[in-house]
């Protein structure tokens, strides 16, 4: 049977966990987002089970995001529920009623 080596995550970016004062190691530390699994990313993790993400954890967690959509996208618009098209500036006329063009 083969045994699983584990890379190298490399030493805490600080020493002592700035809430409870015990002493960190790096660990990998599961990241979801609104039910939606996004990986596991290097952290630094204390005896108490706080967890900081490194500084990379954030650059690639932020690169997913973009790139799956939670973040930067608008919801679709549907059935013209959207804001009104501006033209030069000003809100677009609206459809005139059949009691509006007198004559």
């Amino acid at each position: 049977m083969t045994e699983t080596v584990w890379p190298d995550l490399g030493k805490p970016e600080v020493e002592n966990c700035p809430i409870c004062g015990t002493s960190f190691t790096r660990a990998l530390v599961r990241f979801d987002y609104k039910g939606r699994l996004f990986g596991y990313f290097p952290a630094d993790v204390c005896r108490k089970g706080h967890d900081f993400l490194t500084d990379e954890s954030d650059r690639a967690i932020e690169f997913l995001a973009n790139k799956l959509g939670p973040f930067g996208k608008r919801p679709a618009q549907r059935n013209g529920s959207g804001p009104k098209k501006q033209v030069h500036g000003r809100p677009r006329p609206s459809r005139a009623s059949p009691h509006s063009a007198r004559s």
